[in-house]
């Protein structure tokens, strides 16, 4: 694999952490989402929100990482 490509690759992988990163602090940030009479329910609407953002940046880390 040259260097462009590892280059390339490394780009597009920080890319999607920082934007999916980012995604997931502006959800869990707001105190707007959670309601404090029923954190456990807040909890669990929270990971069904923010896990497509930690499955995106985990398949593609792994995508990548195999491509290496």
């Amino acid at each position: 694999m040259t260097p462009d490509t590892r280059k390339k690759l490394l780009l597009i992988r920080t890319v999607v952490l920082v934007v999916t990163g980012l995604v997931f602090l502006a959800y869990a940030l707001n105190a707007d989402h959670f309601d404090s009479s029923d954190i456990n329910g807040s909890m669990i609407r929270a990971m069904y929100r923010l896990l497509p953002c930690l499955a995106v940046s985990a398949a593609v880390c792994l995508l990548l990482q195999y491509r290496e």
